[in-house]
């Protein structure tokens, strides 16, 4: 987890403006148990990009590790509508 999080964060040095990679470290600091972080990333993405469905899903996951479950539930359900074949 720890070079996941080293390579998100350079990547994200590398490109302050892709969403993705931002998204991307906000799964890896959920991973790593960082809820607080991991949301401030997801958010960061949604701001970048408010059409990543992925996003939204990785945000809702934060959501719901804080017990903020009706937030992460608007979440979840905005990323199904968004991209309802995503897996």
């Amino acid at each position: 987890m720890d070079e996941a999080l080293a390579a998100a964060r350079t990547a994200v040095s590398m490109d302050n403006q892709n969403a993705r990679l931002y998204m991307l470290m906000g799964r890896v600091q959920l991973a790593r148990r960082e809820y607080r972080s991991a949301l401030a990333e997801s958010e960061t993405a949604i701001k970048l990009n408010p059409t990543l469905a992925p996003a939204y899903c990785g945000l809702g996951d934060s959501l719901s590790y804080e017990g903020r479950y009706e937030e992460a539930i608007a979440n979840f359900e905005k990323a199904v509508e968004m991209s309802p074949n995503h897996p």
